[in-house]
């Protein structure tokens, strides 16, 4: 996790079939890239909720793991990993335009492909590469405000802004 995505992308991008020449590649690449971070916040909610009164509570009444875990955990820990999903998914627009502008992408239908296309006509031309970079920067940005707005709305234990003494 302390190396970044775009070197461990580089890194695993030799070793897959033609070189992403394949559309698929990338998304298994940013899945093998990203999934430690959801299994990082998975496991966290799951001890921590299972270290909660209520399902002490449960367990001290004869409840069954399966039971437990359909009933306590997994609900309760889908909120975190909902939003983490969210704000992840700048983070994969982010790389996947990166690795497509490097041309580590088969497909032609990427902002950062389309970025490549038109760095050769910046002078003459300048809206090639221009309007597929503000595309990338308003996606982004809104993804991190639904992100963000999706944090606020699932999870009670944030206070609204602006309630300082």
């Amino acid at each position: 996790v302390s190396v970044p995505d775009p070197i461990v992308a580089l890194g695993v991008a030799p070793r897959m079939p033609d070189s992403f020449a394949l559309p698929g590649t990338v998304i298994l690449v940013v899945a093998l890239v990203n999934w430690v971070w959801f299994a990082r916040v998975a496991r966290g909610e799951a001890l921590s909720i299972t270290d909660a009164e209520y399902v002490k509570a449960a367990r001290s009444v004869g409840a069954s793991d399966g039971f437990i875990l359909r009933k306590h955990v997994l609900p309760n820990s889908t909120t975190p990993i909902l939003v983490l999903a969210t704000i992840q998914i700048a983070a994969i627009i982010l790389l996947e335009s990166s690795l497509s502008y490097l041309g580590f992408s088969g497909a032609t239908l990427s902002w950062g492909f389309d970025i490549a296309q038109g760095r050769d006509y910046l002078a003459t031309a300048w809206w090639i590469s221009t309007m597929p970079g503000i595309a990338i920067v308003l996606t982004v940005i809104g993804v991190n405000l639904v992100g963000d707005w999706l944090r606020d709305a699932l999870d009670p234990g944030i206070e609204g802004e602006g309630g300082g003494a």
